[in-house]
């Protein structure tokens, strides 16, 4: 196994659930030398990393939504915690999470189920915590069952969750949303099939479909749909979305990108400034500042590059929409990304009928 799995086999990965896992050497990718990543958790099996998450379900607070009030650093959400706390409610209730109730604000109590029961000297540490710090010391909120629900039964604690739960204990979409999802008989599981890209119209922005490719026969399928969600993790949607080019695609890829050369240079700057400190106080030399100054320097040059793509690329999304409405009739009219959220009255003039909307940024 760690000769086939030599990533995958650091987390989860056993002799017990092996066959889930993609084959390192047969599904390799790459890296840049200076900056290696073990892309852990690539499964190949209905309900993918929720086969083997480890299950801790915390709610976000204002001091989330809200950071930049209480740090000063980046900025807020639009939305607050009053305004998602119905939806952690209905999910909650759905998923079963177990935890116990303990009032702190930063982390907002939920719908649990009974909390796992502390041992007697975890009690003890529990209270010792709160008289001598003012801590809380609580179990973990989890998303493992302690009473049924839709016939899933309570977890009886044997310990390896990660090769599966007979009892369908822990939360796992495999037997929950998908299972669900079947059981109305409008919905369709096709296994062993891998998206390659998403497919556009590109006279218009709107999705079309999926192309797909059969693990087994390595055929290339085509499925044509109204809309499509894209939800396969954080790495494996990127693929699909540098994969579906079209004009809306590559301001979204660029947009990305943008993003990450700013971050860099943010980096950068930091960097150079530490380097001049240490170099006034002797810790340093003038070349260790140079070097510093001329990575700061290639740095924003690629920031102007990727600036100047993602012009041109919304530049040529802008031409498809005024194409796509000159010939519908339709009005062309643009929203800024932050206005999507709270400009409700904005959004909701944006996706009327008879418009053909352009979102750009701020």
């Amino acid at each position: 196994m760690r000769k086939t799995r030599p990533v995958q086999s650091r987390f989860a990965c056993s002799e017990y659930n092996a066959d889930w896992f993609v084959n390192d050497l047969e599904d390799p990718y790459m890296t840049p030398t200076d900056k290696p990543f073990l892309w852990m958790g690539r499964l190949r099996v209905t309900g993918g990393r929720t086969n083997i998450w480890g299950r801790v379900c915390l709610r976000f607070s204002d001091w989330d939504f809200k950071a930049a009030s209480f740090d000063g650093h980046g900025e807020n959400w639009p939305l607050g915690y009053k305004d998602i706390k119905p939806y952690y409610d209905l999910v909650e209730k759905y998923v079963g999470i177990t935890g116990s109730a303990e009032g702190l604000e930063h982390l907002p109590d939920g719908q649990f189920q009974p909390p796992v029961p502390l041992t007697c000297q975890e009690t003890l540490f529990r209270n010792r915590v709160k008289e001598r710090l003012g801590r809380t010391v609580m179990p973990a909120r989890s998303a493992n069952l302690t009473k049924p629900i839709n016939g899933r039964g309570p977890c009886h604690f044997c310990g390896p969750c990660e090769r599966g739960c007979m009892t369908h204990s822990y939360f796992n979409s495999a037997f929950t949303t998908v299972a669900d999802a079947l059981n109305t008989g409008n919905c369709t599981l096709i296994s062993n099939a891998m998206v390659h890209r998403v497919l556009m119209d590109p006279d218009r922005n709107r999705t079309r479909g999926i192309l797909y490719i059969d693990r087994n026969t390595r055929q290339a399928r085509e499925i044509y749909a109204r809309a499509v969600i894209l939800c396969a993790q954080s790495q494996e949607s990127v693929r699909i979305l540098l994969n579906s080019a079209t004009a809306y695609m590559d301001v979204l890829r660029d947009t990305a990108n943008l993003e990450v050369q700013r971050s860099n240079v943010r980096v950068l700057e930091e960097t150079l400034r530490q380097t001049r400190d240490r170099f006034n106080v002797g810790e340093v030399t003038k070349t260790d500042v140079a070097q510093s100054e001329a990575q700061l320097a290639a740095g924003q040059s690629s920031l102007l590059a990727a600036e100047s793509t993602l012009n041109t690329s919304k530049a040529n999304y802008r031409q498809v929409i005024a194409t796509y409405a000159s010939s519908t009739g339709y009005r062309m009219i643009e929203v800024p990304i932050a206005g999507c959220l709270t400009d409700l009255d904005r959004l909701r003039e944006a996706v009327s009928e008879k418009t053909a909307c352009v979102i750009g940024q701020q």
